[in-house]
């Protein structure tokens, strides 16, 4: 229910932007800008399809205790609740030398559990590392994020955004070939 109630606002919001962009277009009389809000439309609408579920964190123990608080969630026709078993392991992935899980030690930091993993591989991206916990909560790790029994640590890579020696060359070569035509027409307007 809740889903249909936010498509249908996106949907009125995306159909205004057409009509105005319509309106823009019939005033100038330019196709291209029918195009152009046909291709954003599209591309809008699919970056937008909600998932049929989607999970959501909760601290159940917090709820019961406080009814009606903000921790006490409010629950829909459709919605499910789901308890994970308890595991008493701690599972390091992503950009660490030996990714694995561990067993949960209380007091241990999550520089303890990456150690364990045999450290930060050479692509790490160290300061976006971030725990997912048993409930769905995700924390980024610095930020008071404890560790706790069950949850997940996961240290992202760094993505490889360097050129090639042959694309830098293209580009300088681009670069130099665009300068010299501008010298040219600059010395042929004198």
């Amino acid at each position: 229910m809740e889903k249909k109630r936010i498509e249908e606002n996106f949907k009125q919001k995306l159909d205004q932007e057409q009509k105005d962009m319509v309106q823009l277009a019939i005033k100038s009389n330019n196709a291209a800008i029918m195009q152009a809000m046909q291709n954003n439309r599209e591309a809008a609408e699919k970056k937008f399809r909600l998932p049929d579920s989607y999970p959501v964190g909760i601290e159940l123990d917090k709820a019961i205790a406080n009814p009606g608080s903000d921790a006490d969630v409010v629950l829909r026709e459709g919605d499910r609740i789901i308890v994970p078993q308890y595991d008493g392991t701690v599972k390091i992935s992503g950009a660490v030398m030996s990714p694995n899980s561990v067993g949960f030690v209380e007091g241990k930091n999550v520089a303890y559990y990456i150690d364990q993993a045999g450290g930060f591989a050479s692509d790490a991206k160290r300061s976006k590392t971030y725990i997912c916990y048993m409930n769905g909560k995700m924390a980024k790790v610095g930020h008071n994020a404890r560790v706790r029994p069950g949850c997940e640590i996961i240290v992202p890579n760094r993505t490889q955004s360097r050129l090639s020696l042959a694309e830098t060359l293209s580009i300088g070569s681009s670069a130099a070939s665009i300068a010299a035509m501008m010298a040219t027409i600059a010395n042929l307007l004198r």
